[in-house]
């Protein structure tokens, strides 16, 4: 090789454009070409590149870029170059590159933006060469919609091309199309079948989705010998949620015997591997005494883990445990933990702050107490409803009727015995609705079948009343007020031992 071929050295760390470099760079190769000027192996490459080697043209972009050959020979780094070397070989149909090129416009190494469209462009080209990646890549863009279209029919079908081509991910998201109809008709089957396909290309979430899939089987039994087995491939593969779901099975002996022992250690490598459900699970094993060795500071800990990995579930029971500790008092911390759990979804905790502004465990406070009920209403927590609606019924500043009877009736057809027998009070004392005794027996009836107390005693007071003798039953109001007095009522056993006296 001709020597003396002076070569400015430029930084590591210098920026260029991929576009802005390609036309210099040819115009260089050429040069050399024409001068016979070959400083080392690079350039040999570079003069391949320019004949049309699409791997010459990688090899040599990849050396200008580390600063090394593949002969070992030290090279002048130089970044604009070596991007446009890249450019050069996507060009060429080099497939793996035009897909590199997209991932580095969607994850700049200089933390600048993302460019999504430039990036789409580059693993469409890549897709077009069939190389299965840049598929997957692509239809996640449409996927998302950023900077572009969302389009969904055009996401499932390259994922479904992506799939074909043997990409594992490609499969799960097809999967996961199809199992919760994403811009399709939901079919469970049809997502079980590409989730096979990407178990067996052994891509983990693919096979954690199917233990999920045999765990609920749709309208059919479960297959719980199935769940354990491909959640176990998808624990293997890394997933680990899959790690949490086999321990589950293990702790409710679904499929196999109990062994708290196995659920342990399950739920400890899907906490591990980062899955909120699995710390959370195991933090419940240690505070709930079921391990041989209970430890509520381990309990706390699991449960700071999960709520660092934004799981409302571990906040939530991480506030329970500061709540009833002494020094925190005023409930500082607990609130902070309800209030976040409370953002990431988990409505019990939306319930457990607004009676807190209730209740005057902190600063008294309707405005924040109703704005936690209504967001535990939306999140469809029904006792939630009925706490609004309590707050619209009996505090004189928040007054509406409407509103109150609107939200007791949504509780109560949610399931929330307290709402049933809220809305049984409105109409046995005809606030805002017309009297009516046998609609209020209904309800109050219907709530104590669910558990609640005091509705076993309105019912059997209903019963016994003379205002209500169209439909009075003495032995029906002494089963309900010894209902009642079983769930703990007192008034339910006071009005048990009137009637007995009779």
């Amino acid at each position: 090789m001709k020597k003396g071929c002076g070569v400015k050295v430029q930084k590591r760390y210098q920026k260029s454009s991929y576009l802005g470099a390609l036309l210099p760079a040819v115009v260089s190769i050429f040069a050399l070409l024409v001068n016979g000027c070959f400083e080392n192996h690079t350039k040999l490459l570079e003069i391949k590149c320019l004949k049309g080697d699409a791997k010459a043209c990688a090899q040599a972009a990849f050396n200008y870029f580390s600063g090394t050959d593949d002969e070992g020979q030290t090279v002048a780094v130089n970044i604009p170059r070596s991007n446009s070397l890249y450019l050069l070989s996507c060009e060429l149909k080099n497939a793996e590159v035009c897909d590199k090129i997209g991932e580095d416009f969607l994850k700049p190494k200089n933390y600048s933006a993302p460019d999504i469209v430039w990036a789409a462009e580059f693993f469409e080209k890549a897709c077009n060469l069939d190389y299965a990646k840049s598929c997957t890549n692509l239809a996640g863009l449409y996927a998302q919609g950023k900077e572009i279209r969302k389009d969904m029919l055009k996401a499932k079908s390259l994922f479904e091309k992506s799939c074909a081509l043997s990409d594992g991910k490609g499969c799960f998201f097809s999967g996961i199309i199809y199992s919760r109809g994403e811009g399709v008709p939901p079919n469970h089957d049809l997502g079980a079948d590409f989730f096979h396909k990407g178990c067996l290309l052994n891509d983990a979430k693919s096979c954690s989705e199917l233990g999920i899939f045999y765990y609920h089987n749709g309208d059919t039994q479960a297959d719980y010998e199935k769940a354990l087995h491909f959640n176990e491939l998808g624990c293997k593969g890394g997933a680990g949620y899959a790690c949490t779901n086999y321990g589950f099975l293990y702790a409710n002996a679904l499929g196999v015997a109990r062994d708290f022992n196995i659920a342990k250690e399950y739920y400890e490598r899907g906490c591990n591997l980062k899955d909120p459900t699995g710390c959370n699970n195991l933090g419940l094993m240690y505070m709930r005494n079921i391990l041989d060795d209970p430890h509520n500071l381990k309990a706390k800990k699991l449960f700071n883990m999960a709520c660092h990995l934004d799981d409302g579930r571990g906040c939530y029971e991480l506030a329970n445990m500061y709540y009833d500790e002494k020094h925190d008092k005023l409930h500082d911390t607990s609130r902070k933990l309800y209030a976040k759990s409370c953002s990431l979804g988990y409505s019990d905790a939306c319930i457990k702050l607004g009676i807190m502004f209730v209740d005057e465990s902190v600063v008294k406070n309707y405005p924040e107490a109703i704005k936690y009920f209504e967001k535990g209403c939306e999140l469809h927590n029904y006792s939630g409803c009925n706490n609004l609606g309590v707050i619209y019924q009996t505090v004189e500043e928040y007054r509406d009727l409407k509103k109150s009877y609107e939200l007791y009736e949504r509780s109560c057809n949610g399931g929330d015995s307290s709402g049933c027998s809220n809305l049984g009070i409105m109409y046995a004392t005809g606030q805002y609705v017309k009297t009516d005794f046998e609609r209020a027996l209904h309800l109050f009836v219907s709530a104590c079948n669910q558990g609640n107390a005091e509705s076993c005693n309105f019912s059997g007071m209903m019963l016994r009343q003379t205002q209500t003798s169209s439909f009075s039953n003495d032995d029906k109001a002494d089963y309900y007020f010894k209902k009642a007095c079983e769930l703990g009522n007192s008034l339910g056993c006071q009005n048990l031992k009137i009637t007995n006296k009779r």
